[in-house]
């Protein structure tokens, strides 16, 4: 993905989006029962908060491409073939990293 640096938090508040009590309820269901979270249809940027129109799409990284794996192999191959595609596509080199 390609975004913007940033010498400071350009969004130090909280999101618009994760104050509406009503959103986090939905998203944050069965969290800590062992469950996966309810999925939480997608905000417009209307609908997120007044004031924070655009502020989410502004600061969204663009992604540049998109690569789906997948195997029937154990985890081990699996996680192998993983790593080489990663690395193909210079993820050990880029200067900024979310793991």
């Amino acid at each position: 993905m390609k975004s913007g640096c940033f010498a400071c938090d350009p969004h130090p508040g909280l999101p618009a989006c994760f104050a509406n009590r009503e959103r986090m309820k939905k998203l944050l269901s069965g969290v800590g029962e062992g469950n996966a979270p309810a999925p939480v249809a997608e905000e417009t940027a209307s609908s997120a908060g007044a004031g924070e129109e655009g502020v989410e799409k502004r600061l969204a990284p663009e992604r540049l491409f998109r690569t789906c794996l997948s195997s029937l192999q154990e985890s081990d191959a699996f996680g192998r073939m993983m790593e080489v595609e990663a690395d193909a596509r210079g993820f050990y080199h880029a200067p900024r990293k979310h793991s």
